[in-house]
C-alpha cells in the first residue's frame, strides 16, 4: 500500500524496493575487498615478512637478517627456512578454489545471508589467527604467532580460512542483487561487488608498499586487516538481511 508506505522504501510497480539495499551491497563489497586484500597481503613485503617470521625467537634482526644471532651459518639457514612468502599466496588460491567447489553447497543449506555471515566469520578468524591477535593490545596478542614455527602454522592457517571465505563474496553479488534490486539496477550492483576485489588487490600493494618498511610493523599491518574483518562481521551478522 503506497500510502503506508515509509520513507526507507520505494514501491515500483507493485514490488518493494528498500534503501537498505544499498547497505546489504556495502557489506558484501566490504567483505570482497577485504578477502583479497587480506590473502595478498604479503606479494608486496615477502622478504619483510620471510625476516619477520623466519626467526625462532621473533628478533626481527638488523639488515643481515638475524645472522649474528645464530652461532653459525648452518643454524641460522636451519632457522630462516619456516616461511616462504609465495606459498601463503598460494594456499590462499587453493583454499579459494576448495570454497568455491563448496560454496553452492553451502549456499544450498545456509542461504545467502547466512552463507555471507559464515564467510565473515571464517575470515574474520583467519585473520586473527594470522595476525596473533589484535597487536599491539598485548592482551589480545598471542606473540608466540608472530614468529618460528607456531607463526609458520598460524600462517598457513589463517590465509586458508581466508582464502576458503572468498567465494562466499566472489559467487553471490549476482543472487544478492537479484533479490534485492530492481532489473535495472542489477548490473551495476553485481559490477560494485565484483570490482571490489580489484580494490582489494589495490589496497594490499600500495597500503602493504608505503606501511610496512620493516618487519617489526608486520605484525601491526596484519591487526589493521583484523580490526577490519572484525568490524565487517558484526557489521554483516548484524545488518545484513535476506530480501
Amino acid at each position: 500500500d503506497n500510502t503506508n508506505s515509509s520513507s526507507n522504501n520505494i514501491s515500483r510497480c507493485g514490488y518493494r524496493i528498500y534503501r537498505a539495499r544499498w547497505l546489504m551491497l556495502f557489506y558484501l563489497s566490504l567483505l570482497n575487498l577485504l578477502s583479497d586484500w587480506a590473502g595478498l597481503s604479503v606479494a608486496p613485503i615477502a622478504t619483510l615478512t620471510s625476516r619477520a617470521y623466519n626467526s625462532q625467537a621473533g628478533n626481527y634482526g638488523d639488515n643481515n637478517n638475524n645472522y649474528e644471532y645464530y652461532n653459525n651459518q648452518q643454524q641460522y639457514q636451519q632457522a630462516t627456512t619456516y616461511i616462504q612468502p609465495e606459498t601463503l599466496v598460494t594456499i590462499f588460491l587453493v583454499a579459494s578454489s576448495v570454497g568455491t567447489a563448496l560454496e553452492p553447497w553451502i549456499l544450498s543449506r545456509l542461504g545467502l545471508r547466512r552463507t555471507i555471515v559464515f564467510g565473515a566469520f571464517c575470515n574474520m578468524v583467519g585473520s586473527l589467527v594470522k595476525s596473533g591477535g589484535l597487536p599491539p593490545i598485548t592482551v589480545l596478542t598471542v606473540s608466540s604467532f608472530h614468529h618460528g614455527m607456531y607463526g609458520k602454522f598460524a600462517l598457513y592457517i589463517g590465509f586458508f580460512l581466508v582464502g576458503f571465505s572468498q567465494p562466499m563474496f566472489q559467487c553471490t553479488p549476482a543472487l544478492l542483487s537479484a533479490s534485492w534490486f530492481p532489473e535495472e539496477e542489477r548490473t551495476l550492483a553485481t559490477s560494485i561487488a565484483l570490482n571490489s576485489n580489484q580494490i582489494g588487490v589495490g589496497c594490499a600493494f600500495i597500503v602493504g608498499a608505503l606501511w610496512v618498511q620493516a618487519p617489526s610493523q608486520i605484525a601491526n599491518y596484519f591487526s589493521l586487516l583484523s580490526l577490519f574483518s572484525i568490524l565487517a562481521f558484526v557489521g554483516t551478522a548484524l545488518q545484513l538481511d535476506d530480501a
